[in-house]
């Protein structure tokens, strides 16, 4: 028996164990709280062949699948439907309002890209008030964990550790409460982050476009 614990105020969850599907399969949004329409994603780009793979053997799941991405052209990625819907968005950059949220993924690295690739991304596609987790960096090799945003339409790009190959849990955490931050945690430990100008500036992040997760 699993027991998993809902936390108030989830806007979705994604479990991406489904195991099969490809073009234009949906993957179901689970325990995704109140939000109608739901937040379910559409298989893009992918074959449906090799994208669903099996975890090591000594990892135990109540079912043992996992999506497998490709950093190669063209990217395979899952698109979130509904994604210009308001709980997607967090603040607001016409009434000056910031807003709290973080954002969470199992990753396993089979391999560092050396460039940037989106994990989970908001509005990427848009040109101004995105958010998400990549892997990137200013310079060469572009292989840290990132927290993206911007400002209007220039990045603002919280950069923190090193990736590794292996299986991570990467959370990204804004707060704009007494003590305003920008942060990541790795594997539950506080990440070493700067950012241009101050690692501590919150950002607007009601971007109007896509949500995806994976997508090069």
């Amino acid at each position: 028996t699993v027991n998993r614990q809902i936390i108030p105020g989830l806007v979705a969850h994604w479990k991406l164990d489904d195991g099969t599907g490809t073009n234009p399969a949906v993957i179901a949004a689970v325990d995704s709280g109140p939000h109608v329409p739901p937040f379910d994603g559409m298989l893009t780009n992918m074959l449906g062949t090799t994208e669903w793979v099996a975890p090591v053997s000594n990892i135990k799941y109540p079912n043992s699948k996992a999506l497998q991405f490709f950093a190669t052209s063209p990217y395979d990625y899952v698109l979130i439907s509904n994604s210009d819907n308001a709980a997607l968005k967090f603040g607001n950059h016409i009434t000056l309002v910031k807003a709290s949220f973080s954002l969470s993924a199992w990753i396993n690295l089979t391999s560092l890209p050396n460039s940037w690739r989106g994990v989970i991304t908001k509005s990427a596609d848009s040109g101004s008030y995105w958010y998400g987790i990549w892997i990137g960096g200013n310079v060469s090799p572009r292989n840290h964990w990132v927290f993206g945003g911007a400002d209007g339409g220039s990045p603002r790009n919280t950069i923190c550790n090193m990736a590794t190959v292996g299986w991570h849990h990467v959370v990204a955490v804004q707060n704009v409460g007494a003590n305003p931050e920008r942060m990541m945690y790795i594997d539950g430990q506080p990440a070493n982050c700067t950012e241009p100008g101050s690692v501590t500036a919150a950002l607007y992040a009601d971007g109007t476009g896509e949500f995806r997760i994976g997508g090069g």
